[in-house]
């Protein structure tokens, strides 16, 4: 009788730990963290810019994101408003329009390569780009490219007669204004769609 009786407190004891380790769905859905882990409710707000370029809506890809004061770019190539690669077989003038379409995405944010403090240079010739690199970085900087710099070699580039992409991280001051957008951040984070340009449109 005493086995018995200390058999179903241990149950008992048992399955109240369990169901507080468990937990109901809706209890698990209030601690899920910024990316859906268990942890917080909200996912991170998503403010998405483009250049309006062809491939960005066939692949399903945005210029940019920012999320907090941290802006992504995206890694940069050389081609104009209309998609079209410049600069085809050479290098330099390739790096030197990556850079330009990396300040202009930065710019939709109201910022400049001066916050950008990390840097991805992706080239398919390693050899050449390290003979450029010093002067074209120097332009694109302003004089002064102090950002955590990797530069790697890489067979080939998603598009034909690419020899060079650029990807940078940057950090926005907290109280900057995003340029050319006169909405809140509010109203930024409510499913926003980007257009040519960067400019919102909400859906």
């Amino acid at each position: 009788m005493r086995f018995v009786q200390h058999l179903s407190v241990s149950t008992a004891l048992f399955l109240f730990l369990a169901g507080c380790a468990t937990g109901s769905d809706s209890e698990r859905s209030d601690q899920r963290g910024p990316y859906g882990e268990i942890g917080h409710a909200s996912l991170p707000t998503k403010d998405a810019r483009n250049l309006g370029v062809p491939w960005e809506k066939d692949f399903g890809a945005s210029a940019a994101i920012k999320t907090g004061d941290t802006i992504y770019v995206a890694a940069q190539m050389s081609y104009d408003e209309t998609g079209k690669i410049v600069g085809v077989g050479d290098l330099e003038a390739q790096m030197r329009q990556a850079y330009a379409n990396v300040k202009k995405v930065l710019g939709y944010y109201g910022i400049g390569m001066d916050r950008v403090v990390e840097e991805v240079i992706f080239v398919t010739d390693m050899k050449t780009a390290l003979a450029a690199a010093a002067r074209v970085r120097a332009d694109a900087y302003a004089g002064s490219p102090m950002v955590a710099s990797t530069i790697l070699q890489v067979s080939q580039l998603p598009v034909p007669n690419t020899l060079v992409e650029i990807k940078v991280t940057a950090k926005a001051p907290p109280t900057s204004v995003e340029k050319g957008s006169d909405k809140s951040s509010s109203q930024r984070s409510k499913g926003s769609q980007t257009t040519k340009g960067g400019r919102y449109e909400d859906p």
